[in-house]
């Protein structure tokens, strides 16, 4: 489960975020790409969702992610 205390500080601002014990397998940002990219490495919040459609889509990521 993410963590507060270890967020990962590329994340776009907002109530969604990956942290640092990211290990970039791809999930989050194949199931929401408007929201999830990777960046040198891991995975981070480059939009935070906006529509009802992205925030479903960022939900089936968040509970798809390994880490």
């Amino acid at each position: 489960m993410a963590s507060l205390q270890k967020i990962n500080p590329q994340n776009a601002s907002g109530s969604v975020f990956t942290d640092t014990s990211c290990i970039d397998c791809g999930t989050c940002y194949h199931l929401a790409p408007d929201s999830f990219q990777e960046i040198r490495g891991a995975s981070v919040v480059v939009s935070q969702p906006q529509s009802l459609k992205q925030w479903g889509e960022v939900k089936r990521a968040i509970v798809s992610c390994p880490t």
